[in-house]
């Protein structure tokens, strides 16, 4: 973009939108962190001033339908993605302008004569770094590209730019042929056309600019399976690289009275020059080439970062041309004598995708970067900080004759919100924002007060295991625990609101508690059976089968709320969150359709019990009140899962009132589960079920004398009728 869009467009709109003004302020930030000492970039991702501007960006840009406003603040975020060296942010937020750009039905003139250029102008360079035409979009409308004498240089570049992007758009669509793949059709009479066209519009172009001629080189090459296809224009190299030696003349003068800045958002000479060094085979005007790159080029010119440039320039001068060198050795003291590097020795071509990058000091205070730059395409390394999230895409293999490369999944980083506020002394965000992990401000007292509730709660528990000898009541302790360990996470992240590992934790032991009390329930009723029942099952299931059945059922319930559990963290993609809620809330679904199940069942042992009353003539001892025990316990719970439904099928958007009330929290959730435990401290079942008989043998011991009694060893009729005339002579 010209001085004009900087001094004046983004200016104008920056100062009505707020938006584009916080852009402009971390595009302002980055650039003066932008120094000459590479190893003080490392501290670019923590500049806080750069992060919360961005984030403000991000943030007034969501409440804005002001078509203008957003076209422009993505080509801002372009730019803070270049400033970065993010080039795949770059790319995404290139992709994305250009489809909000064809969206729009009616441009306005703004649009049409600021914006939709520099969108034209940005379709360049993704093809650089790995892009193919089908995966990025064109502009789909018609822009008044100017035509021959031009008056301006504004004009030379507005016929220059669709003629670019229309050019490296065709190049790469040949990309499979070119490098040798014989699946790939021979261009047809199409391609051909196609191919004569644009050399036609770029003859009409008429300009000795070396974009022009660095793209006329090409364009007799790119249907070509072979490189040397290349040596037919040596002599336009050859203009190429006396063209850049003007231009570095006049260069040095202009330094003279203005300093040079490190960063340009156009393509600059990098990759132009770049072009000469990697598809010219001369030595001399290689290296001519890349001695110029040195001097022309700034030290970032769009996603080109002129290190890494001549790195990849110096490296392929060496291995095409056979040449050892030390790191302080000169190209320029090579004799060239003029011979060509045979077919088999080019490199077809070559990605800057940067694998590792490290900073290295010597001792006489300079600094050596290393970048590893894969000879076939490679992800690279997914960067860390508040800039990115991590995400998966699969790059299908190709095999032929020359090269079988499998297929592969790679990381990719692309740009996402940051935090917009400063957090407070407890780390606080308001809701909305990124990194927020709560949707209302915890209470901590309110945590501590249940904490110290469930604790007291497990205390009694314990208490009642000794004095009773129960054993088997380890089960409801656990629920206690669970629930006095999540409400002491609660209450530590409520002065630690940015640590998502205790958010997790909490998140882990308040979700998955309930499932202890089930299991305890279950297995209640299972002792139950086996200590009432005169026949000591239950539709002829024995009462310690029928105990292990639901609490397996209960452990099934249990390992897919884990899972989901574990899945739901806040720091997750919010397509992983959805999958983690999708599961959490089959596994609370599950949990309440086996609690129907029994509870049914309970019925079924609640009516024995009646007609044993009938019988007998009176009540067999006191069962009553621990199987209402239970119920109630029980429709805590399922009060408790109905409001964990409600919540997750809501949604977490901040018109979810049950997500951003705390109250809601309290009591739909804290308060059953504390009922759901203290009723079985009140009525224990070892204040019903006492003496030698209420304790139940194991499933094993179970089957055990089931086996026996079919061989014959026990008498069933006189051991039944013996039980039953015991219980219906206890008073």
């Amino acid at each position: 973009m010209d001085s004009y869009f900087w001094t004046h467009v983004v200016n104008q709109v920056s100062h009505r939108e707020k938006a584009a003004k916080h852009a402009v302020l971390t595009i302002s930030s980055l650039y003066e962190k932008f120094k000459e000492n590479p190893m003080d970039r490392l501290a670019g991702e923590k500049n806080l001033f750069a992060v919360t501007h961005y984030n403000e960006a991000i943030r007034h840009l969501r409440v804005t339908d002001n078509q203008e406003t957003v076209l422009l603040v993505c080509i801002l975020f372009v730019c803070i993605d270049m400033l970065r060296g993010e080039c795949t942010g770059a790319i995404d937020h290139s992709r994305h302008g250009i489809n909000i750009l064809n969206s729009v039905q009616s441009k306005s003139n703004f649009i049409s004569d600021h914006l939709q250029p520099a969108f034209c102008r940005l379709g360049v360079f993704p093809f650089f770094f790995g892009v193919r035409p089908e995966t990025f979009p064109a502009i789909n409308a018609e822009t008044a590209i100017p035509n021959p004498p031009f008056q301006t240089i504004g004009e030379v570049q507005a016929a220059l730019d669709p003629l670019l992007v229309r050019s490296i758009r065709f190049v790469r669509s040949a990309d499979d042929y070119r490098l040798g793949d014989e699946l790939s059709p021979k261009p047809d009479a199409v391609a051909l056309q196609e191919r004569r066209n644009i050399v036609l519009a770029l003859d009409a172009w008429g300009s000795g600019f070396c974009q022009w001629k660095k793209e006329k080189a090409g364009k007799k090459a790119e249907r070509s399976a072979g490189e040397t296809i290349f040596d037919l224009h040596l002599d336009k190299f050859q203009k190429i690289v006396d063209i850049a030696r003007e231009a570095a003349k006049l260069l040095q003068a202009h330094r003279r009275k203005q300093q040079r800045p490190k960063f340009t958002f156009e393509m600059g000479f990098s990759p132009l020059l770049g072009f000469v060094v990697i598809k010219c085979r001369s030595l001399r005007l290689r290296v001519a080439a890349l001695e110029l790159t040195t001097t022309l080029a700034h030290e970032r010119e769009h996603s080109w970062d002129n290190i890494t440039v001549l790195a990849l320039g110096r490296k392929i001068i060496q291995v095409e041309h056979d040449l050892r060198l030390e790191p302080d050795d000169k190209l320029t003291d090579v004799v060239d004598d003029g011979t060509l590097p045979e077919e088999g020795k080019r490199i077809k071509d070559s990605a800057i995708q940067e694998k590792e990058t490290r900073f290295v000091a010597e001792n006489d205070n300079s600094i050596t970067v290393w970048k590893r730059v894969p000879a076939s395409f490679t992800s690279s390394a997914v960067p860390t900080g508040d800039f990115v999230v991590t995400k998966h895409i699969t790059i299908p293999g190709v095999t032929n004759s020359h090269v079988t490369i499998p297929a592969k999944t790679i990381d990719i980083a692309i740009p996402t919100c940051v935090q917009t506020v400063e957090p407070d002394a407890n780390g606080y965000i308001p809701p909305g924002e990124c990194g927020a992990l709560w949707n209302y401000y915890p209470t901590f007292a309110a945590a501590l007060v249940f904490a110290v509730l469930f604790a007291i709660l497990t205390g009694i528990h314990v208490w009642q295991i000794v004095k009773h000898k129960k054993r088997w009541c380890w089960v409801i302790v656990m629920a206690s625990i669970w629930e006095t360990l999540a409400f002491v996470f609660r209450a530590v992240s409520t002065k630690h609101q940015q640590s998502n590992g205790i958010y997790l934790v909490f998140q882990i032991f308040i979700l998955l508690a309930p499932l202890w009390v089930n299991a305890f329930a279950y297995m209640t009723l299972g002792r139950m059976i086996h200590y009432f029942h005169p026949s000591r099952s239950l539709l002829r299931i024995p009462a310690s089968t029928f105990a292990a059945i639901f609490v397996g059922l209960d452990v099934i319930s249990f390992i897919v709320q884990l899972v989901g559990g574990g899945m739901a963290s806040p720091t997750a993609p919010p397509q992983e969150q959805m999958r983690a809620i999708h599961v959490y809330m089959g596994g609370i679904g599950l949990q309440e359709f086996f609690i129907l199940i029994f509870v049914a069942l309970a019925l079924i042992f609640q009516r024995d019990m009646r007609r044993l009353k009938s019988f007998a003539g009176r009540e067999p001892l006191k069962w009553k009140p621990l199987l209402w025990a239970l119920y109630f316990s029980l429709g805590m719970i399922t009060v408790r899962i109905i409001y964990r439904l409600v919540e997750f099928s809501s949604g977490h958007g901040v018109d979810n009132q049950l997500i951003t009330h705390e109250a809601y929290f309290y009591a739909l959730e804290a308060v059953p589960m504390f009922l759901a435990i203290a009723i079985f401290n009140v009525v224990h079942p070892a204040n019903v079920m006492n003496g030698p008989e209420s304790e139940m043998p194991g499933l094993v011991a179970t089957t055990k004398d089931a086996f026996a009694r079919r061989r014959g060893r026990i008498p069933l009729k006189s051991t039944e009728e013996q039980e039953l005339a015991r219980r219906s002579s206890s008073p």
